[in-house]
């Protein structure tokens, strides 16, 4: 078994998936109330490939969704873990922590047990400088564990996963780096917003940055810093509001 393959928490287990694990976790994700911030709920195929596709990034990247038991019961309440995040999203080649739990599992601090868990694999073990996590905007629950963990609002967004007009397409993106800054991707953000935005640009005394939004030489970097201060004000970014389950 791999380093990552399972972790223990006080009253957890994160590990890899079980063919036991296929029935519980279809039930979850064909409950409308459980899925109630997602497009749709997830019939049996598609369920069961989604257990496949965690179960390659195992392979691959040596992390990932862990499926999540409790001790002791033994029973399995849904997933917590680590996966990249999907392009055309802020922090897009970055990671994401989520979690999705079975409604008898809420309200009782799994989530953000677990969490704190992957978190550590995550800053400690992977070495990661930064983490990051969607959810819908109506999806209120998720983003108190967000907060619970430390992570900032930095954007918010349409996913463009989502139907155009679907209630969950108005998503939000929270952010937690390492060492308490903003981080690489969360900086590039709002210098790309800062490049785009009439009002932010209008207030700056400077040139845009390059397009890319990455600086080049130490005057480029104080000038990102200040971009960073004015899109964090700006209600079209929408940051600095606050402390995933965007699967």
């Amino acid at each position: 078994m791999g380093q990552f393959d399972s972790i223990h928490t006080g009253r957890l287990l994160l590990r890899r998936w079980r063919e036991s694990d296929r029935e519980p976790f279809a039930e979850l994700n064909g409950d409308p109330q459980t899925l109630v911030f997602f497009p749709h709920t997830l019939d049996r195929a598609a369920s069961d490939a989604l257990i496949d596709r965690v179960e390659a990034n195992f392979e691959v990247l040596g992390y990932g969704l862990w499926a999540l038991e409790v001790k002791e019961t033994g029973r399995f309440i849904g997933f917590t873990g680590l996966a990249p995040l999907p392009a055309d999203v802020p922090g897009a080649g970055g990671v994401e922590i989520g979690w999705r739990l079975a409604r008898h599992a809420w309200h009782h601090g799994y989530a953000t047990e677990a969490a704190r868990a992957a978190l550590g694999v995550a800053f400690d073990d992977l070495g990661l400088t930064e983490i990051w996590s969607i959810t819908a905007v109506l999806n209120e629950p998720s983003q108190a564990v967000m907060r619970r963990l430390g992570m900032t609002e930095v954007a918010r967004f349409e996913h463009p996963g989502v139907p155009d007009g679907h209630p969950v397409k108005p998503h939000v993106a929270y952010h937690l780096a390492r060492d308490g800054s903003r981080g690489l991707r969360a900086t590039l953000f709002y210098v790309k917003h800062v490049n785009s935005c009439g009002g932010c640009h209008g207030q700056s005394e400077h040139h845009p940055l390059p397009p890319g939004g990455r600086p080049a030489r130490g005057a480029d970097t104080g000038r990102a810093a200040r971009y960073v201060g004015l899109a964090a004000a700006c209600p079209g970014a929408q940051g600095n509001r606050g402390a995933g389950d965007g699967l």
